[in-house]
């Protein structure tokens, strides 16, 4: 019965990493076996649940004791740089469409077009993303500062607080001024891919703007999958679920400004349901995070 219960815990210990097995995965195992009731044959619910997360959290670099502040700023960092990501690909987008224009002019009148506008700050953006993943953190809310003054320039009057890319650049300066004193911060796991999540809202803002206000529910919906996938993953890794946190803020400020530039009595159901998750949100992500953060620097 012994051998057939070590053998399930080995099973799950090879799911940690090789180095770490080899310096803790003895002692694991005894420990689990002696405190393992007699005549058991397999781990409980309660264990393998333990060791998986464990195995994944020491996957994610999450093994070892880690500060609050060094958590907030590798979720500053990536909040930074997934919004900064979002925005960038976003302008470039608009600056392909308007170069593409019929009523484009070459020459120096073509200076002060929206498009060529639009394409300036789209290259500042990616010196600024680029920038952020070198750790030039200074160079980056330069760079991005200048591109959005662009952006404000060649959208005005027509974009404002309430457009959803208004409040990115702000935003993503603001996470990144904390960075400033400690540039070196290192990211791993599940949380370096989170640059990755303005593909797929972007795909949604073109996928809405085409639909109409029918394509609420859609929004809606993508917004509550980010949020859970965060929430899931706070047993591994809290930086997740702050981090999220953090870049849904862009939206509550968009919510908030269409909120003041509308009368809430006006809106729509959809709409009301749209702004109230948008505020929601975030705050569970961060309350959450930060509450586990905490716990983790206890420890």
């Amino acid at each position: 019965m012994t051998d057939i219960l070590e053998r399930r815990y080995g099973r799950l210990l090879g799911l940690y990493p090789a180095d770490y097995r080899r310096a803790r995965g003895a002692e694991l195992l005894e420990t689990l076996c002696e405190s393992a009731e007699p005549g058991r044959t397999r781990p409980s619910m309660r264990e393998a649940m333990a060791l998986v997360v464990g195995a994944l959290r020491v996957r994610t670099g999450q093994h070892g004791r880690r500060s609050l502040g060094h958590t907030w700023l590798a979720a500053f960092r990536v909040a930074a740089l997934t919004l900064l990501v979002h925005d960038t690909a976003g302008v470039g987008a608009r600056a392909v469409r308007g170069l593409a224009r019929e009523d484009f002019t070459f020459g120096l009148l073509s200076l002060i077009h929206p498009g060529s506008l639009d394409l300036v700050a789209s290259v500042l953006g990616v010196c600024a993303v680029v920038a952020v993943i070198r750790g030039r953190y200074g160079s980056a809310m330069a760079a991005a500062g200048a591109g959005f003054a662009m952006v404000q320039l060649a959208s005005f009057p027509m974009s404002g607080p309430s457009s959803g890319g208004f409040w990115q650049v702000p935003l993503t300066i603001v996470f990144l001024l904390p960075l400033l004193r400690k540039p070196s911060v290192v990211v791993s796991g599940l949380l370096k891919y989170l640059p990755v999540v303005p593909i797929v809202l972007i795909a949604v803002d073109h996928l809405a703007a085409a639909v109409g206000p029918s394509f609420a529910p859609v929004q809606i919906g993508v917004l509550v999958v980010i949020s859970a996938v965060g929430l899931v993953w706070l047993a591994v890794d809290e930086r997740v679920a702050m981090a999220l946190g953090l870049i849904l803020i862009n939206g509550v400020l968009v919510q908030v400004a269409f909120v003041i530039e509308t009368s809430w009595a006006q809106l729509p159901a959809q709409m009301i349901a749209a702004v109230t998750l948008a505020a929601v949100a975030p705050a569970v992500l961060l309350g959450f995070g930060l509450s586990t953060a905490r716990r983790q620097a206890r420890l």
